[in-house]
């Protein structure tokens, strides 16, 4: 057995490569809701109060719609025939 290299296609979000569209764009989703973040996560004392955008069932929903979204700028993009 040898080593060997070969070309992958490499896809960037949040700050990282992925191999795979989608977590490239649930990477880029979770780095944008971070980036608005609003959470109190300053004392250590007490239990951290959590954003809007943080909540449970929001979170979920929120990061879904954004990874949709940059999924769907990337396919029109790749479409328009700006790679």
């Amino acid at each position: 057995m040898t080593v060997a290299s070969e070309k992958a296609t490499v896809y960037r979000g949040g700050g990282r490569r992925w191999f795979t569209l989608q977590a490239a764009c649930n990477a880029e989703a979770r780095a944008k809701i971070n980036e608005r973040c609003e959470c109190d996560c300053s004392d250590y004392d007490t239990s951290p109060v959590a954003c809007a955008l943080h909540e449970e069932e929001r979170y979920s929903v929120i990061r879904r719609r954004l990874a949709r979204v940059y999924r769907n700028a990337y396919k029109a993009r790749k479409a328009g025939g700006d790679q």
